[in-house]
């Protein structure tokens, strides 16, 4: 329950890097399930761009795959 993830690293993945974010983000959520999805925070720490692209790829984009839900038993994010 004391458990947070932040994606100021991870982030930067969604746009040039797909595949790894979507296995990052499997590999993140899947141990905590649902509880887990209560627990990310998005963060940045960028200084030489604006993080916006990023937050919008992730926000109009991400969702896992169906057959990685039912195979792994992973919840949905509902953005």
């Amino acid at each position: 329950e004391n458990v947070y993830v932040n994606l100021e690293i991870t982030s930067a993945l969604a746009a040039n890097r797909p595949a790894a974010f979507l296995h990052a983000m499997a590999a993140l959520i899947g141990p905590g399930g649902q509880h887990a999805i209560e627990r990310i925070v998005w963060g940045t720490g960028a200084m030489a761009f604006h993080p916006q692209p990023l937050l919008e790829t992730f926000v109009r984009e991400f969702a896992f795959p169906q057959a990685l839900i039912e195979g792994a038993g992973l919840p949905q994010l509902d953005l």
